[in-house]
């Protein structure tokens, strides 16, 4: 049987930057964004207007000061620390395991995966993906939870993005990552 994709590869350390974002990215559920950014919004407003209406004293100009620059590091969590933070995890971790790296050939047939490196050679059938997340430049597949394994989209062309698109069925998932 042949596979539909098949490709021989490295990752980078931007590869492994972008997928932990992503990766991220669909972790955290966007109630709990749209709750962070939520409360983020209120106290800024609450600290703007004290400090409009309600300032008596250097204590309460300090307290609404506060209270705004709260609201502004909610606000701005996700899309700037949150990201930043990953992004040096990331960069960090990629820097001190770089060495353990080696090439990888992936192999997707229409019921199995397999991943070949010189340190490790797996073959998972299809029933065993929990789910595929496809994101801006990586695609994840998860084993369960907590378990994954990833490759660049930069690898694959579009009809091979298709195909396993369709291989992942009800699994697939697409990350929006801004």
């Amino acid at each position: 049987m042949k596979p539909f994709l098949e490709e021989t590869f490295l990752i980078t350390e931007e590869d492994y930057v972008n997928m932990s974002l992503e990766r991220k990215k669909l972790l955290i559920p966007k109630k709990n964004r749209m709750i962070v950014l939520a409360a983020g919004i209120f106290a800024l407003c609450a600290g703007v207007m004290g400090m409009i209406f309600l300032r008596n004293s250097l204590y309460h100009a300090f307290s609404y000061i506060v209270l705004i620059l709260l609201g502004m590091y909610a606000i701005s969590y996700y899309d700037v620390v949150d990201r930043s933070l990953i992004r040096k995890s990331a960069s960090d971790f990629y820097t001190v395991n770089q060495k353990a790296l080696h090439s990888q050939t992936i192999r997707i047939y229409d019921s199995k995966l397999e991943i070949l490196s010189e340190n490790r050679r797996l073959r998972i059938p299809r029933s065993f993906i929990y789910q595929i997340a496809e994101g801006n430049t990586s695609v994840i597949i998860f084993l369960d939870k907590n378990e994954f394994i990833f490759f660049p989209k930069r690898i694959i062309t579009e009809p091979q993005l298709e195909k396993l698109r369709a291989f992942g069925g009800d699994q697939y998932k697409k990350i929006e990552v801004r």
